[in-house]
C-alpha cells in the first residue's frame, strides 16, 4: 500500500482563502495517495486544473463526509482564460479514485465549467471511481472519453440554472473519434442527484454498452435523464426514484433504440409536458425511435404525465410487464404509443388508471403478441 501524503505538506492553508493550488499540485506529483484532512472545517482553493499524471497517485480521499458542512475544496476559475470549460481534474491515469470529499463550483458569472475530464486510449473498464462524494454549482461533472466510471453514494447538486451532468465522448481536433469510442461500463448507484438543468447524461457517439443506474433518487430538474444518439445495449435501469422533473424531451430518449435492455422497479412521478411560451409540449416518459428489442420494462410506476408513458417506432421480442400508469392528462393520448412494426411482444398485466382516455396500447397489435390481463 502507497504511502500517503497531505497538502499541508507542500504547504497548503486550507483556510479557504489562500490559493493552494500549487500544493495540491505537488502532492499529486510525489507519486502518492493524497489525503486531504478536513475534519476541522479544512477548505482548500483551487484556482486552475489539478493535472492527474503520476501513475503512482491513484487515489485523492478524505474522511467520510458529513453531507451537511461546508469542509472541502472550492473551485474558483475567475482567472483562466475559459473558466466554463476548465476542468477542476485532468486525469491522464488508470484506475483513478476520489472519496469522501466535498466539492463546491464558486457560483457568480465565472461558474467552474467542469469537474473531472479525463480520456485515455488504453482505459480499461471503471478507470474513475467516485465514492461517497458531494459536488455542487459545477455546470458539467463528467467528460470522459474511454470505457468505464463508477460514481457510488454520492451527492450531485446545483441551485441555479447552469447544472448538468453529461457523459461525453467528444471528438479530436480532426472531429475524428477517438480509437476507443464506444462508452461502456457506465455505473451509478445510491447516488442523489438533485436540482439538474437541461439534462443528466448524454452518450453522443459509439453504441451505448452497459449503462447501470441503480438506487439513484432524481428531484427537481429540468430535461431528461439520459439520450443515446446510437443504439443503447445491455441498459440496467433499475429501483429509482425520480420525481418532480420537467422537460420538453422524452425523460429517457434512445434515438436509435435500445437492445438487451432492462428497465424495471422504478417510480416516475412528474409532468414530462413542458410550457413555451402559451404552449404546451407533450412528450413521453421512454421514447426509442429505433428499434427496441429483446428488453424488459416490467414492474415500473409511472404516474402524470402530459404525453403517453412510452412510445416506440418498430419493437420486437420486448416484455412490458407489470406497469402501473396513472393519468395521463391529454385525452386523446394511449399508455403506450406504437408507430409502426410489433411482432412478438408481451403487454402483460399491466395497470392503466386515472387517465382521460383509458386506453393502453395505441393500435391492436398483431396476433403474434401476448396482451392479457390489463386493466381495464
Amino acid at each position: 500500500m502507497n504511502e500517503m501524503v497531505t497538502p499541508q505538506m507542500f504547504g497548503a492553508k486550507g483556510d479557504g482563502k489562500t490559493d493552494d493550488t500549487a500544493a495540491f499540485q505537488k502532492a499529486v506529483n510525489s507519486g502518492y495517495d493524497v489525503f486531504v484532512p478536513t475534519s476541522h472545517h479544512e477548505s482548500y482553493l483551487i484556482t486552475n486544473t489539478i493535472q492527474i499524471t503520476n501513475k503512482q497517485c491513484k487515489r485523492i480521499f478524505s474522511e467520510t463526509i458529513n453531507r451537511m458542512g461546508t469542509s472541502g475544496i472550492i473551485a474558483d476559475f475567475s482567472n483562466c482564460p475559459d473558466p466554463k470549460t476548465t476542468p477542476l481534474f485532468d486525469v491522464h491515469i488508470q484506475l483513478f479514485r476520489l472519496a469522501g470529499l466535498r466539492f463546491f463550483g464558486r457560483a457568480g458569472e465565472h461558474r467552474i465549467g467542469l469537474f473531472l475530464k479525463a480520456r485515455d486510449e488504453d482505459l480499461c473498464d471503471y478507470d474513475i471511481r467516485i465514492e461517497q462524494c458531494s459536488v455542487k454549482n459545477f455546470y458539467r461533472i463528467l467528460s470522459v472519453t474511454g470505457r468505464g466510471c463508477e460514481i457510488y453514494n454520492s451527492t450531485i447538486t446545483s441551485s441555479n440554472y447552469l447544472g448538468d451532468f453529461y457523459w461525453i465522448d467528444e471528438k479530436d481536433s480532426n472531429n475524428n473519434h477517438p480509437a476507443m469510442y464506444d462508452q461502456r461500463a457506465i455505473c451509478i448507484k445510491n447516488c442523489r442527484i438533485h436540482n439538474m438543468s437541461s439534462a443528466f447524461l448524454i452518450i453522443r457517439s459509439g453504441h451505448a454498452y452497459g449503462l447501470h443506474f441503480e438506487g439513484n433518487t432524481v428531484d427537481n430538474g429540468t430535461g431528461f435523464l439520459v439520450r443515446a444518439y446510437d443504439q443503447a445495449w445491455g441498459w440496467n435501469i433499475s429501483g429509482n426514484v425520480i420525481q418532480g422533473i420537467k422537460g420538453e424531451f422524452p425523460f429517457m430518449d434512445f434515438r436509435k433504440g435500445m437492445q438487451n435492455c432492462v428497465i424495471t422497479g422504478n417510480t416516475f412521478i412528474s409532468d414530462t409536458g413542458y410550457w413555451v411560451g402559451s404552449e404546451k409540449t407533450v412528450n413521453s416518459w421512454i421514447k426509442s425511435a429505433g428499434s427496441t428489442r429483446s428488453s424488459i420494462i416490467s414492474n415500473n410506476v409511472f404516474k402524470n404525465s402530459e404525453g403517453e408513458f412510452m412510445a416506440f417506432s418498430n419493437i420486437q421480442g420486448t416484455c412490458i410487464n407489470g406497469n402501473a400508469m396513472h393519468n395521463v392528462r391529454e385525452s386523446t393520448l394511449p399508455a403506450i404509443r406504437i408507430t409502426n412494426n410489433c411482432h412478438k411482444n408481451s403487454f402483460v398485466g399491466n395497470t392503466f388508471i386515472s387517465n382521460a382516455n383509458n386506453k393502453l396500447l395505441s393500435k391492436t397489435p398483431p396476433s403474434d403478441n401476448a396482451v392479457t390481463g390489463n386493466y381495464p
